[in-house]
């Protein structure tokens, strides 16, 4: 599986998820949903410093080996 996803997500302010979407697809289902369940599996985050939620973009490359 290849491609490039961009994932965008809400950092809740506790540090939970509140939100986590493909902003960007790379054109395939399953790399689309592998860097999801990432975001996803890499949370809870610490609390935010500012009190509130925080939106984060990120890429994710994935290469097939």
């Amino acid at each position: 599986t290849e491609g490039q996803v961009i994932v965008g997500l809400e950092i809740a302010a506790n540090g939970g998820l509140a939100r986590v979407v493909v902003a960007q697809s790379s054109g395939n289902p399953t790399a689309d949903a592998i860097a999801l369940d990432a975001a996803r599996r890499a949370a809870p985050f610490d609390p935010t410093p500012t009190g509130r939620s925080l939106p984060v973009r990120f890429a994710v490359r994935l290469v097939s080996q």
